[in-house]
């Protein structure tokens, strides 16, 4: 079964990895991140847009990440972009496993990279060769690794997923919450060094946070369409400024009361209801949304399905499909996304306010002292 399973997956990957290189926007975002890393290297301004490309929107540090690789041919850069890529679908599908309670290199993990792999998230990513994949895989097994108690090594995973985009950095609460001062110092200490490190090879070193960054938060990155966030839910159907407003605050209330009451209750799962729960909610309240970021929060549902009773898992399991259904590729609308991502927040609050459930709490969900 295990053989099976997994020559089933390597088969779908390799299928898929074939197919979306017919596709228009093929390597589009990782051929972003080569003209970024390139570009840091010979003018010192990773953000110059080369007219046809995708422009480089990452922190400096994502840029020097990939500086050397960028000293190869382009071509060659987006065929290792498009590997990259599919190493962190399975790496994703493993750490999916793991957080279910299933064996991490099972058929259940070979399984979940089959799914994924063949929604049209999935489909979407693989062809623009996105990171969120990347970042999604270290954000699921920073969740194995607190679930193990090794702070130090989810700490790690944790500065690498900043270092690429500032989105993960919700899940360096959980540390706060459970005072791992060291492991949080190490946590903020891996992007800062990175992108301290950038300075010298800088033309204008503050151009991520004073231009780059104000410009990806308004929306501008992003169409209007294919935003899933609250803001883009306002726009497409039209709806007043304060009405939106209203419900984005409400949302942003509401997410910071769940993880008061999750860190003070550790109730099940609290590490993934903190960590990317508020993730989750960050998404949905600021400007600036993909559906490929719903990839992150994954992890989030796979926690919870550990624990939850048989309804929250058919929310779950609703969630996730409605997630992993909307892309370029697909017809489900973006609202999709938005709606999917709302429900987690929802089976998070279900399971955090169920009470204690001790006997549904793997060891690794206890903490210590």
């Amino acid at each position: 079964m295990l053989i099976l399973a997994w020559t089933a997956a390597a088969v779908v990957l390799l299928v898929q990895s074939l197919r979306v290189r017919s596709l228009w926007y093929y390597g589009t975002d990782i051929e972003a991140t080569w003209d970024g890393a390139r570009n840091l290297l010979r003018t010192g301004d990773p953000y110059v847009v080369v007219p046809g490309h995708s422009p480089f929107v990452y922190p400096p540090s994502a840029a020097l990440l990939f500086a050397p690789a960028a000293l190869v041919d382009n071509r060659l850069f987006v065929a290792g972009g498009q590997l990259l890529t599919v190493v962190a679908a399975v790496a994703l599908g493993a750490a999916l496993a793991a957080l279910v309670g299933a064996r991490w290199c099972g058929p259940v993990a070979a399984c979940f990279v089959i799914v994924m792999t063949l929604s049209s998230v999935g489909t979407e990513t693989l062809g623009y060769a996105n990171l969120s994949w990347a970042v999604a895989a270290l954000a699921g097994w920073t969740l194995v690794a607190m679930q193990h108690l090794r702070w130090h090594t989810a700490a790690v995973l944790i500065g690498l997923a900043v270092a690429i985009k500032p989105m993960a950095a919700t899940l360096a609460l959980v540390l706060l919450v459970e005072r791992r001062y060291r492991a949080l110092a190490l946590a903020a200490a891996i992007p800062l060094l990175l992108n301290l490190a950038t300075i010298p090879l800088l033309r204008a070193p503050a151009e991520f946070v004073t231009v780059v960054l104000p410009r990806v938060l308004s929306g501008a990155t992003t169409g209007v369409g294919s935003n899933p966030s609250l803001w883009g839910f306002g726009v497409r159907h039209e709806l007043d400024s304060p009405v939106v407003w209203f419900l984005r605050a409400l949302l942003f209330a509401a997410t910071a009361g769940l993880v008061v009451v999750a860190a003070r209750r550790r109730s099940p799962a609290h590490h993934a209801v903190i960590g990317l729960g508020s993730a989750a909610a960050v998404m949905l309240v600021v400007q600036v949304n993909q559906p490929s970021y719903g990839l992150v929060v994954l992890p989030l549902a796979a926690a919870l399905f550990a624990v939850g009773d048989a309804w929250t898992r058919a929310v779950l399991i609703a969630a996730s499909g409605l997630i992993l259904s909307c892309g370029t590729p697909g017809w489900v609308p973006t609202d999709a996304t938005m709606l999917g991502e709302l429900a987690l927040l929802a089976a998070s609050a279900r399971v955090t306010m169920s009470g204690d459930r001790t006997a549904d709490i793997q060891p690794a969900y206890v903490s210590r002292g």
